[in-house]
């Protein structure tokens, strides 16, 4: 269970809070915080350490494909949109970053099914490469650039932090599900 935006959400390849922020950073006073239980096996820049086929985070491919089911109660559901009627948010992130409203939302209504394809995509750099500054390549490695909140660079950590700091600076405070 994590607080974002949204309220309370329910993830399962989400890495520890630990893992994700820096000493010191609350992401939370409404959410524990939960422990490491799995050892990490993979990681932005260098991808999962090892062929396995059971790993945390969860690795899917066609040949074995992540699948899930949710039950929920309809008491707990509300009316997102008048025409589409009750439905949830559905939201793919990266293991070592916070769901948050950056990613992008997709709708699923009750009694209904609902197939979602993911394709990853890679970008591979000759280690040479790594030489140049990250302004001369116009990008950045999980350790190049130090963040605040978060342990890990990634864009939309980056992005999330930059608000939270523009929120802070702006209006003295930050929202309640905002790292502080």
């Amino acid at each position: 269970q994590v607080l974002t935006d949204n309220g309370f959400c329910y993830t399962f390849n989400l890495q520890s809070y630990s893992t994700i922020f820096n000493e010191g950073i609350l992401s939370s006073d409404f959410v524990e915080i939960p422990q490491d239980s799995s050892p990490i096996q993979w990681t932005l820049d260098g991808g999962y350490t090892t062929k396995a086929d059971k790993t945390f985070p969860i690795r899917a491919s066609k040949k074995n494909p992540i699948r899930f089911g949710m039950r929920l109660y309809e008491g707990y559901m509300r009316n997102i949109c008048p025409l589409q009627g009750k439905a949830f948010k559905v939201i793919f992130h990266l293991p070592n970053e916070i769901p948050s409203f950056l990613h992008a939302e997709h709708l699923v209504a009750l009694d209904h099914m609902k197939v979602f394809t993911l394709t990853a995509s890679t970008s591979t750099m000759h280690s040479d490469l790594r030489t140049f500054s990250p302004e001369i390549r116009e990008c950045y490695h999980e350790n190049e650039r130090k963040l605040k909140f978060f342990k890990i660079y990634t864009q939309k950590n980056c992005e999330y932090e930059c608000l939270i700091n523009e929120t802070l600076n702006r209006c003295g405070c930050v929202k309640f599900s905002m790292p502080r």
